[in-house]
């Protein structure tokens, strides 16, 4: 079995360790035109789930993913994912 490095406290490596996102790589990743990627990912950083780093970059922060309904949420695809 893969030990975890040290510095991904409960399996999450801490912000400064994750790369930011662009949101041309989140729409060419969905397959979303690049504008509605652009608009969903704006409202996110204004509802404070997003946190935008300089001008083109995005990051879900640490604080979020461990927010009780988001890991909820994320086991629940896992789930789905794995069946």
């Amino acid at each position: 079995r893969n030990k975890m490095r040290e510095d991904a406290v409960d399996g999450l490596f801490p912000d400064h360790l994750r790369r930011p996102v662009a949101v041309l790589s989140i729409s060419n990743y969905l397959g979303l035109p690049y504008e509605a990627t652009r608009r969903h990912v704006m409202k996110l950083v204004d509802l404070g789930y997003v946190r935008r780093i300089g001008s083109r970059e995005f990051l879900i922060s640490r604080d979020v993913l461990t927010q009780p309904e988001f890991v909820a949420m994320a086991r629940d695809t896992y789930n789905l994912a794995a069946q």
